[in-house]
């Protein structure tokens, strides 16, 4: 295996801890009939967002990675 499968693996083992981490948010703010309920639900809107828009860029410098080689 070469370290670049190594990175992106680890990135991807990441990416899942975090989703799961998001996915427990969604599941209390489902519980929830509060405004806390809103205010958990925007928290893992913004965290999505930035797990999106993280991982695209990831992916992008991957790929340019690879046409360099």
């Amino acid at each position: 295996m070469t370290v670049n499968t190594n990175d992106v693996l680890v990135d991807y083992e990441g990416l899942c801890c975090q989703l799961t981490d998001t996915l427990l948010v969604l599941e209390m703010a489902s519980m929830e009939d509060s405004k806390q309920s809103s205010a958990l639900l925007n928290t893992v809107i913004q965290a999505m967002n930035q797990l999106i828009s993280e991982h695209t860029q990831q992916a992008n410098d991957y790929r340019k990675g690879i046409k360099h080689e």
